[in-house]
Order: C-alpha cells, then structure tokens, then sequence
C-alpha cells in the first residue's frame, strides 16, 4: 500500500467472512498497524479504514483478522505478508536546464507510480508546477520542463504525490541557467599551426563538450575548448590546424556546446582571422647580450597582450626553459624579434635558441647564422686554448723523458 497523507480504505478479500463476523466484533491490522471501521461489503469483503498514524515508517507484515464473540476469539492471519510502500527518488538527470524551458527531464527511483497524480516543483509547493510529466512507471519519471520566471537559481525538486505528500530531492541541486551566449565585440584570430588559443567571454553556464569551428575552403573544422572559471563566463578554445594562406583570411566561426543533453550552435557575426605561420631564417648575437631572430611574423605576433608580454618566447639553447633562461622579449617587427638576455649575462657563444608560441609544448629550435664558425670560435675560447696548450706540453714531456730513458738503456746495454 502507497504512504498517503490522508486516510486510505483498504479492501481485504476473507473466505466466508460475513458468516465468521455474524455476532463477533472485527478487528483488522495491517503489518502491525490498526485498520480502522472494518465495514462487511459482501461474503468475502471487508473494508477498513488506515489513519495517518503509519506515515512515522514504513512497515511490513501479515494482515490480521480478529473476530471477538462472547466466548471464543478467532484469529486469521495472511499468508502473504502486506506492506507499506513510499515513493523514492535515487536520481535527476539533467540537474542544469535552460531557464527558456523544453528540456527533457528524466526522474529515477521506486515506487513512483504508486497513485497517477503525481507533480514536480522547485524549490517548494507554493510555486508553479515547473515540468509536465509525460511518462510514469515504476521506477521512472519523464517530463518536460516549462519557462522559468525570474533570475536563474538553485534549489532542490519536490516531488509531490496524490497533492499532498511531498519528498525533496536533495542530493543533487536543480539549476535553472540562462541559455550560452558569446558576448559581442571580440576579436578572435590565430595561426595556421593552430599554437595560438582563443579566449572567449560570454555565458557558458552547465555547458559540456565545448567546441569551435571555422569553415575553410568549403570544409568545416572543430577545435576544443574548455570552461576552467567558477564563474563560467571565460571559455578557451585551441583553434583546428589548417593548412597556411600565405597571407591573413577570414574565415566564417561559430562555437556550439552542449546544454541538458541538447547541441546549441553560437554562431559569430565576427569571423576568425587566420594568420600564416610564422617563419623563423636564423639569429645573430650582438653586443654579447642581444639577439635579433630573422624571420617573418605575423601581425599577431607583433602586437602586445593586455598584461605587456608577447605571444612569442625565446629561450636558450633547445634545453627546458627554466625562467632565468628565457630571453627578454624587447620587439617583435615583421621580419625580426630581437631579445636580451636576462640580468644581461654574455649569450654570445650560443649556437641555437627555442621558440614557443602561446606557452606551447611545441618548440622550433633555430640555428644561429654561421653556426660552423661559432662552433668552432667555441672550441678556441681562451680556456680551451690554455686545455689544449696544457695537454701538448704534457705529451712532449712524456715523449722526451721516453727518448732520454731509452738511449741510457741502450747505452747500458753496450757498456755490459
């Protein structure tokens, strides 16, 4: 039997009852719990009445018949035991809806069409009913949500049954959001590899599997984003790699995410500006502390971030940068960048630097202009001049005192 908030008649089917209740009192309990105003409906039928009193648990156990004469009681007890049933949610699925409504929401648990008049509510009963169900079973509720009034907000689901009994989901909030926007004005561009990422400003909201895409030659192409903000109004995006332009193109762009099981397409007014790779030639080191990347850049490369820094970043050698061996970024120009060496420390044997684009992994190594020439004005620096030097005196000594010693053993030889 279904827990009710009002009082519930049950119907208890008794092999010739009307005859055992003729003159005798009846008594009916369920499970333990007193059915009150047993009423002969028939031969075989005995309604009573359950209070409110066996809403404190749920109980389960026989039926059992009490029929009282003046000398003698007769007791009969079920076979089958009766039981006290609750309705119980285990799960919501989606928690995150638009406040726009339409979404399709699906309700787990037991016992949940136990009475057919079953409702849904946010927050609380005074509200109005937030989804139309349009599917009950056993263990499932399906219904579709209408528009929400009012700021977007959290709250949990209460589930009501027969009008009255109520149950609050509370393991997982239910959110209201706005639908995803990007917001107008920004300025979205990167390079052919696709080094460069975007960031996006809008609303992104309980959105999953974020994505943007550019239409290029008639194909369009996805790249990843990502929502890493609390706030969830930044979104990163890591642009497709397309094959270079030769020269700046702009491209169509859109960004589409997923939203309570639902594909939203966010398509842009502003289009993706596509900028060739650039093109790193060579490097030369002056005044022992400067060093100046001949190449070809793009415009995106020239210009400055908000916080001062470049995209680019210039490091010693190929080796892992640490930050002391990363270059000063001084100027990036359409045909070179040009650096300095932290703390102005001498970088003028130095036969090949690392770029990175964006703080990527990636790093193109460029040789420096002459490298055999250096390598070897490397190898007769004044240390390796005075090694070497060293190691020569070293050997003819050895090769003198080895000549003197083998003619006085040959002298030695001829005098015995």
């Amino acid at each position: 039997m279904y827990q009710r908030n009002t009082s519930s008649v049950v119907s208890i089917t008794v092999k010739n009852h009307r005859f055992l209740a003729e003159g005798r009192s009846t008594t009916v309990t369920l499970a333990g719990q007193s059915c009150d105003d047993p009423v002969t409906v028939d031969d075989q039928t005995v309604n009573c009445t359950v209070g409110l009193g066996y809403l404190n648990g749920l109980k389960e156990g026989p039926v059992v018949i009490e029929y009282a004469g003046i000398t003698s009681v007769l007791i009969l007890k079920s076979a089958q035991k009766f039981r006290f049933i609750g309705p119980r949610l285990t799960d919501v699925n989606p928690t995150c809806v638009p406040a726009t409504g339409g979404t399709r929401i699906e309700l787990t648990g037991e016992y949940l069409n136990a009475i057919p008049n079953v409702q849904l509510f946010f927050r609380n009963i005074r509200t109005k009913v937030m989804c139309d169900i349009i599917e009950i079973t056993h263990d499932r509720i399906v219904c579709v949500t209408g528009a929400h009034t009012g700021e977007p907000k959290s709250g949990p689901l209460l589930i009501v049954f027969d009008g009255a009994v109520g149950k609050f989901y509370k393991k997982k909030m239910f959110t209201y959001v706005n639908e995803p926007t990007v917001l107008d004005g920004q300025v979205f561009e990167g390079l052919a590899s696709g080094d460069v990422s975007l960031t996006v400003r809008g609303g992104f909201d309980c959105t999953e599997n974020q994505q943007m895409y550019v239409d290029y030659n008639g194909t369009r192409y996805y790249g990843n984003c990502v929502v890493r903000d609390n706030s969830n109004l930044t979104m990163y995006c890591w642009p497709p790699k397309l094959d270079d332009p030769g020269q700046m193109m702009s491209l169509s762009l859109g960004f589409r995410v997923d939203l309570a099981g639902k594909v939203v397409n966010l398509p842009q007014q502003t289009p993706y500006l596509l900028h060739p790779d650039p093109v790193y030639t060579d490097f030369e080191v002056f005044d022992g502390t400067v060093v100046r990347v001949d190449g070809i850049f793009p415009d995106l490369l020239q210009r400055r971030r908000p916080n001062g820094s470049y995209i680019l970043e210039v490091t010693f050698r190929g080796d892992e940068a640490d930050h002391d061996e990363r270059f000063i970024m001084v100027n990036v120009t359409e045909n070179y960048i040009e650096c300095r060496s932290p703390f102005d420390t001498s970088v003028a044997d130095i036969l090949e630097i690392a770029i990175t684009v964006d703080k990527q992994v990636k790093r193109t190594v460029v040789q420096r202009r002459h490298r055999r020439y250096y390598a070897i004005v490397r190898l007769l620096s004044p240390q390796q001049v005075i090694g070497g030097f060293s190691a020569m005196l070293i050997c003819v000594f050895c090769a003198v005192v080895m000549y003197y010693r083998r003619i006085i053993i040959s002298e030695i030889n001829m005098n015995v």
